[in-house]
């Protein structure tokens, strides 16, 4: 079951469209990972709903960040690329897949893994 309204809506509407869904995989950096910034240092994410269609001829997983309020896009970009909060946290931390190329790979390695695909779609819902 979904944690929260949002990322119930949004994993029916994928089932809708003939996905199959997994929620809340927890994912974190490898044992010693050397991180280019230690400000993006932290224990584990993980990733709100990995989707995947099976049948279909794309191949590929849809891995989803959800996030259950405005975003100011201009404001959040900012936030991410210079810091500086997005609404109360930290911009990084609610985006630390785009922030960061350590936490960016190894989102994408859990997401491959989960699914068996290799060519993952990161989506921000």
């Amino acid at each position: 079951m979904a944690v929260n309204v949002f990322e119930e809506i949004v994993k029916l509407s994928l089932h809708a469209q003939g996905y199959f869904t997994i929620e809340n995989v927890k994912y974190g950096l490898p044992y010693g990972v050397k991180l280019s910034n230690e400000k993006f240092r932290t224990d584990s994410s993980d990733i709100d709903i990995i989707a995947v269609k099976p049948n279909s001829t794309a191949k590929k997983v849809i891995a989803i960040s959800c996030k259950g309020y405005a975003i100011d896009l201009d404001k959040a970009s900012n936030a991410i690329k210079n810091g500086g909060p997005i609404g109360n946290r930290e911009g990084w931390k609610q985006f630390r897949e785009l922030a960061s190329a350590e936490w960016a790979t190894a989102f994408l390695h859990k997401a491959r893994q989960v699914s068996g695909l290799e060519h993952v779609q990161h989506v921000t819902a």
